[in-house]
């Protein structure tokens, strides 16, 4: 399973200050680390070119003013400020998207809002104010601002010209944005397309088919595919392009989970077919998160494709906040309806919301329930070493996670084996080491900042780089973790993330060998204040080791920091 994601630059400018070439680098490494691969750079916002355009208005700080004049949106805390700045005729982020994405081995894909004119007052171009006679009309007569329809020559021809703009840049392909459409569904209250009632539209029908099409029921399929035929052969126009370039491989489609040959008048399933669109994606109707939306979108999204090697991503939004468990169980629902690709709305989400380790953890193929643990059930033992550690499983398959290495993998094994009985929680650590000797040398004095390193323990660096460390969030409130380090020499520590004056009653035991170090603890399930777990309970937990002479850590979920965060846990079950 993989994530994409969709990214809008001038989101990222409100929400991080990202601007010029260091702010696009500032996404794209964001993104790198989430371990995404694939990015759409969005390239419009309504009717402004968030490029340097010749055939578009474009996006500069008079929008500011513009904005300030507005009263659509009399939001009291809305940060506008950073408009100010905003001037993509001084400053194209497209070349250097592409630049860094290929230094990142990321593919870089522009995403254009054809079918959109207007977000809002404020991003409202020249060409939609003067022209309403383009607007999409319905059968009563009314026009939609900020819709083009597409039966007309001049909107087709302007439209065309921003593609062939688009296609002067060597980005890895072009996404179709027919969701962003001002908020203006393309169908009746009867999932059937309203609009193609202009008076030059209906003319043309009745020329060619000898019916007005007002007096046509509303599913009348020859108005339908008369419709379909002049919005699909745009999207043709546009692959015809698109081939006679270098670089532009991939053609994808944004929809809503609806059926377009009725909703939209777009024949996807034709387009599919005929190789024109290599992916689609869909954003919510009811912008939810829940994981039977994912089922949703696939599903909608299978029934229109004709074709396998057309790739299908339902679209996890985060437009109103995220959790990491949220997007583990989103993906898995999609994963399990059939999809192998996500895509996140937006990107910039996934740092507003710190979701970066649980976009990475999905992009590895170690997500949460992926990298689950499991204790299993003993008889009731009073010392870990009484334990037949070996007939326990083991896991084993840490990650790198910092350190003086060159590569990915850490340079030493450890293997974890985990067990319960009714009275506490048990853990084994056996750590290969090549430099035995190393274990025991004492941490390098440090005057101006022993005080500190003395007060942290267990948060400090010895028991860092040094030592075993376990996190342990037993209600899976994903918000706090008691952890417990242990280093070679037996010394130990425990903390709390919250409470700083949190202790318990353990035990541990460590043994040097010679190539190898060990660890067991005893945790009883009284000195975390929780009653024994029942089969089938479910604990938030990570796992982290050191390697002191490599000033190496490697850890068992990833995690953004020297120390897990309260969401960067993976998850242990008791069997």
């Amino acid at each position: 399973m993989r994530i994409r994601a969709l990214s809008t630059f001038t989101d990222w400018s409100g929400h991080a200050g990202c601007w010029g070439r260091l702010g696009v680098r500032k996404i794209l490494e964001t993104l790198k680390t989430a371990g995404v691969r694939d990015v759409y750079w969005r390239v419009f916002n309504g009717g402004m070119a968030m490029y340097p355009s010749h055939v578009a208005e474009v996006h500069v700080p008079h929008m500011y003013d513009v904005w300030k004049k507005n009263t659509e949106y009399p939001f009291p805390l809305l940060q506008i400020d950073h408009l100010k700045e905003i001037d993509f005729n001084a400053y194209d982020t497209i070349p250097d998207a592409i630049e860094i994405a290929e230094e990142y081995g990321m593919n870089l894909y522009l995403w254009y809002t054809i079918y959109e004119d207007s977000h809002g007052r404020p991003w409202r171009c020249s060409f939609n104010t003067d022209h309403p006679e383009y607007w999409h009309m319905d059968r009563e007569g009314r026009s939609y601002s900020g819709t083009f329809d597409f039966y007309f020559d001049e909107v087709r021809e302007y439209k065309h010209k921003i593609i062939d703009e688009l296609l002067q840049y060597p980005a890895k392909g072009l996404m179709l944005d027919l969701v962003r459409h001002n908020a203006t569904p393309s169908s009746d209250e009867n999932c059937v397309y309203r609009f193609g009632f202009n008076p030059e539209i209906r003319e043309a029908y009745k020329k060619e088919h000898g019916a007005d099409p007002i007096d046509l029921v509303a599913d009348d399929e020859k108005w339908l595919a008369w419709n379909r035929d002049v919005n699909t052969s745009m999207i043709r126009e546009i692959r015809e392009k698109m081939d006679a370039t270098e670089t532009f491989r991939e053609l994808s489609l944004m929809l809503w989970p609806v059926d377009y040959h009725k909703w939209g008048c777009f024949d996807v399933p034709a387009l599919t077919e005929d190789g024109s669109v290599q992916m689609l994606t869909t954003q919510s109707l009811a912008w939810s998160v829940r994981p039977a939306e994912a089922k949703i979108h696939f599903d909608s999204l299978k029934s229109q494709s004709k074709n396998e090697d057309v790739a299908l991503l339902p679209g996890l939004q985060g437009y109103q906040g995220l959790f990491p468990d949220q997007v583990e169980d989103f993906v898995e629902s999609a994963e399990e309806s059939g999809a192998k690709e996500v895509m996140f709305y937006e990107a910039d989400h996934i740092a507003k919301w710190h979701l970066t380790m649980a976009v990475r953890a999905v992009n590895l193929g170690i997500s949460f329930k992926k990298r689950a643990l499991s204790a299993s059930k003993i008889s009731n033992v009073d010392d870990s070493r009484e334990i037949a550690w070996d007939q326990l499983p083991t896991y084993k398959d840490f990650l790198y996670h910092r350190g003086n290495l060159d590569g990915t993998e850490p340079s030493e094994e450890t293997v974890v084996r985990i067990a319960y009985d009714e009275n506490a929680l048990y853990f084994q650590f056996e750590c290969s080491e090549d430099d035995v000797d190393s274990l025991l040398t004492p941490p390098t004095p440090n005057p101006r900042q022993q005080f500190y390193l003395d007060a942290l323990k267990s948060k400090g660096t010895d028991f860092n780089t040094s030592a075993v460390n376990l996190f342990l969030d037993p209600s899976r409130g994903r918000q706090d973790y008691h952890t417990f380090g242990v280093l070679p020499s037996g010394e130990s520590a425990e903390a709390c993330f919250v409470d700083g004056e949190w202790s318990a009653q353990w035990t541990c035991n460590a043994e040097i060998g010679d190539k190898s170090w060990t660890v067991s603890m005893r945790i009883p399930f009284q000195s975390l204040g929780v009653q024994a777990p029942s089969s089938g309970s479910e604990w938030g937990v990570n796992l982290s080791r050191g390697v002191k002479r490599n000033n190496e850590v490697s850890v068992w979920f990833p995690c953004s920091w020297q120390l897990p965060l309260p969401n960067e846990l993976g998850l242990l079950t008791f069997e």
